[in-house]
């Protein structure tokens, strides 16, 4: 899912039409407190960077954000704690964050 949002921001931008680049809101968890939008790309750029970085960390946002599962629920999925997964989703903000220039 993530994949195919991230590869329609990105032909959505080489388009013909030459628009200006759109932003859209996202999980306010995510975004600075102030800001309301984001640059697709750019976060799934950032992403992808943070998967190789830390591919637990990566999934839980991943389960976090995009099936909106409670920290509880993506600590069963994967087998640790509440705390791990609470730690992990607090690690990718962070990251992602200062990834994408935004903390």
């Amino acid at each position: 899912m993530r994949q195919l949002l991230v590869d329609y921001a990105r032909t959505h931008r080489a388009s013909k039409r030459g628009a200006v680049w759109r932003r859209v809101s996202i999980d306010q968890e995510v975004v600075v407190p102030g800001t309301t939008t984001f640059d697709l790309v750019v976060l799934g750029d950032a992403f992808e960077k943070l998967a190789k970085r830390d591919a637990r960390a990566a999934g839980v946002t991943e389960m976090r954000l995009l099936a909106g599962l409670t920290p509880k629920e993506i600590a069963y999925l994967l087998g640790v704690s509440e705390q791990t997964a609470e730690a992990d989703w607090s690690f990718a903000r962070r990251w992602l964050k200062k990834e994408i220039g935004e903390g």
